[in-house]
C-alpha cells in the first residue's frame, strides 16, 4: 500500500484559515439553551453555563473543559427545529394522583418524582431527581400548576385524581418516573451552522458536530471538510451515533451498527471521526454523574495531547472522570458490550472506549477515522499531523506567491537552493522542535520551465512516528547451571 497523501495548492486568497495551526483549539455546533449571536470563543469552564445555558451542548464542553490544559472553543448555537421527546410517566405506589408535563426538554434527562409526605395539592410535599441530582424539596402547588422542573425546560401540573373516602391524591413513597430525548435539528440547519463557522476563518483542528448523526450526514459533512482542504484549510470532524435501545440485543445493535448496508453505510472519511461509547460521567461543575456520551470527554482528551500522540496511549493513564462504561438491559442481566463487539465497532471506524485487565479505569480503543483499516488515515494522530505540515508548509510558501526568479542560460530557477531551504524549515521544527514526526523533506525538481508554466512543483514525504499497538512476547523458564 502506497503511502496517503494530501495536495497543497498555494495560490492568491487560499488560505482558509485565519492563522497558523491551532493546536489547542475546536469549533463545535450544537444546541442549548441559550442562543447567543454568531460565533462566541469560551476559554475557561467557567464560561460556559453563563454563556450557553443548560442543554446537551454544555454537558459535552464541559466534559471538553475537564482536564487540565483547556483547550479554546469556538461555538455556535443552533435553536434546532426537532423539539426533544418525554416519555410516558411510571407510576409505582397507592396514590390516586398524578401529573402531565409540560415544555420542550433542554437535554436527555432521567427524571424521577418522589412523593415525601401524603396529602392532596398544597398539602404534599415531594422531591424531583434529575439525573441523580436532587432539586429542592416541594410542596404540591395549590392550584396543581405552575412547578418548574429546575431548569430542564419542563413544568408539571399536578392532578389529585379525586380521591374517594378512604383514598389519597399522593401517598407517602408514591413514586413518578419518565426520560426525556434531546431536542435536534436538521442536517440543513447543521450544513448552515457549518457554513457560518467555515466562513468565520478561525483557526482550529477540529469541528466538533455535538449532535446525534447518522450516515447521511457523515457522507455531507466528510465532502464539506474535504472541500475547505482546496482554501488550504486542513481540520477534521467529529460527531456521535445512536446509542442502543431497549427493543435490541446489543449484537443486533452491533450488526446494524457496523454494516454497511445498514446504519454504518458506505462512507469513507478520513476527515471524520463518529463516538460510539456511553459513559457514567462526573461533571466537573458540579459534581453529579450522568450517562452520557464520551464525545466531549475525547474532545477534551485530545486537544490536551500532543497531536502525534494516539488517543489509546496507555502511558496517558486512563481517561478522568469516566466512570463506568454503560451497561444495557438483557436477558434480565445488565450486560457491557464484549471485547467482540469492541473490536467490531473499532474495525468499522468507530471511536470507542475500554478496560484493561492490567490497570484500573477507562481508556480510548484508538483513535478511529471512518476510513478502512488498512488506511494510513485510518488513526487521528496521523491526521493531525498531516493537517498541521499542510498548514505549515502551505502558509511558508504564501511568500513565494508573485515572488520573482532569475532564470539561467539552462531554464533553471536560480534561486532554487532558497527555495528548498526555505520550504524545509517548518518541516525541520516539527521534527526537532516539537518531535511530532520521524523526518520531513521539502523536495523541489530541478527541471521544471517557470517561465512557460508559471507554476512551481514541489513535493513534500513525511515519516509519521511509529505506534505499538500490539506487544507480543515470550517468557521461558531457563536452568543456569545447563548453560556454564
Amino acid at each position: 500500500m502506497g503511502y496517503s497523501k494530501n495536495t497543497i495548492t498555494v495560490k492568491d486568497g487560499a488560505l482558509g484559515s485565519g492563522g497558523g495551526y491551532a493546536s489547542n483549539a475546536f469549533a463545535i455546533v450544537g444546541i442549548s439553551e441559550k442562543i447567543p449571536e454568531g460565533i462566541i470563543t469560551i476559554s475557561s469552564i467557567s464560561e460556559i453555563e453563563d454563556m450557553i445555558g443548560e442543554g446537551q451542548l454544555r454537558d459535552f464542553l464541559v466534559d471538553a473543559f475537564s482536564f487540565k490544559t483547556p483547550p479554546i472553543a469556538y461555538v455556535k448555537v443552533i435553536a434546532g427545529s426537532i423539539a426533544g421527546t418525554k416519555s410516558s410517566i411510571a407510576k409505582t405506589g397507592t396514590g390516586k394522583g398524578t401529573f402531565t408535563i409540560a415544555g420542550d426538554p433542554r437535554n436527555e434527562y432521567k427524571i424521577k418524582i418522589t412523593i415525601l409526605s401524603e396529602g392532596g395539592l398544597n398539602t404534599a410535599t415531594f422531591q424531583a431527581e434529575v439525573d441523580g441530582r436532587l432539586l429542592p424539596k416541594a410542596t404540591v402547588p395549590e392550584l396543581g400548576t405552575g412547578y418548574a422542573l429546575g431548569n430542564t425546560g419542563l413544568t408539571l401540573t399536578f392532578d389529585d385524581g379525586a380521591p374517594q373516602v378512604g383514598e389519597v391524591a399522593f401517598a407517602k413513597d408514591d413514586t413518578f418516573s419518565f426520560t426525556t430525548t434531546a431536542p435536534s435539528a436538521t442536517n440543513e440547519e447543521v450544513l448552515n451552522a457549518i457554513d457560518e463557522v467555515f466562513e468565520a476563518k478561525k483557526s482550529f483542528r477540529v469541528l466538533c458536530i455535538a449532535l446525534q448523526t447518522d450516515k447521511v450526514f457523515w457522507s455531507v459533512f466528510q465532502s464539506r471538510l474535504e472541500a475547505e482542504t482546496d482554501k488550504n484549510f486542513f481540520c477534521r470532524g467529529l460527531t456521535f451515533c445512536r446509542d442502543k435501545i431497549d427493543s435490541e440485543t446489543r449484537d443486533q445493535y452491533i450488526t446494524k451498527l457496523t454494516t454497511p448496508e445498514q446504519e454504518r453505510g458506505m462512507v469513507e472519511g478520513k476527515r471524520l471521526q463518529v463516538v460510539q461509547s456511553v459513559c457514567e460521567i462526573v461533571d466537573a461543575v458540579n459534581g453529579n454523574t450522568d450517562y452520557r456520551n464520551v464525545i466531549g470527554k475525547y474532545l477534551g482528551w485530545i486537544m490536551q495531547n500532543k497531536i502525534y500522540e494516539s488517543p489509546a496511549k496507555t502511558l496517558l493513564g486512563a481517561v478522568g472522570g469516566l466512570e463506568a462504561i454503560k451497561k444495557y438491559l438483557e436477558s434480565g442481566e445488565q450486560k457491557l458490550f464484549s471485547e467482540g463487539h469492541i473490536k467490531a465497532l473499532d474495525k468499522s471506524g468507530f471511536v470507542t472506549v475500554r478496560t484493561y485487565h492490567e490497570k484500573a479505569g477507562i481508556y480510548f480503543t484508538s483513535g478511529r477515522t471512518l476510513c478502512d483499516e488498512g488506511s494510513d488515515f485510518g488513526e487521528i494522530m496521523n491526521c493531525f499531523v498531516m493537517d498541521k505540515a499542510c498548514t505549515v508548509v502551505a502558509q511558508r510558501l504564501f511568500n513565494l506567491f508573485n515572488k520573482d526568479e532569475d532564470i539561467g542560460e539552462d531554464g533553471t530557477i536560480q534561486g532554487l537552493s532558497y527555495i528548498k531551504a526555505y520550504g524545509q524549515q517548518p518541516l525541520d521544527d516539527m521534527k526537532y522542535i516539537n518531535a511530532e514526526i520521524s523526518s520531513g523533506t521539502f523536495i523541489v525538481p530541478k527541471t521544471q520551465d517557470l517561465l512557460k508554466t508559471k507554476n512551481l512543483n514541489y513535493f513534500v514525504e513525511i515519516v509519521p512516528k511509529g505506534y505499538i499497538v500490539t506487544l507480543t512476547g515470550t517468557i521461558n523458564f531457563v536452568n543456569p547451571y545447563v548453560n556454564k
